[in-house]
């Protein structure tokens, strides 16, 4: 995944990002730990820019590349 492909959200995102249509990549992916009670999970996560909006740190495994 780099800076520039187009993606949209897999059908597997347990959380609303309040995003539906195609995004682009605008970062490179970059390691991000994240904490959910005591639970922290280490990835790979990326930026987003879905229209006018950049949506940070969204997993890599939440993404899907569009061809």
């Amino acid at each position: 995944m780099k800076v520039g492909d187009s993606v949209k959200l897999s059908d597997q995102v347990p959380v609303d990002l309040k995003v539906d249509k195609i995004g682009f990549i605008v970062t490179t992916p970059y390691a991000f730990a994240i904490k959910e009670d005591n639970v922290t999970t280490e990835t790979k996560v990326v930026d987003v820019l879905f229209g006018v909006d950049i949506v940070e740190k969204i997993p890599i495994s939440y993404l899907e590349i569009i061809f």
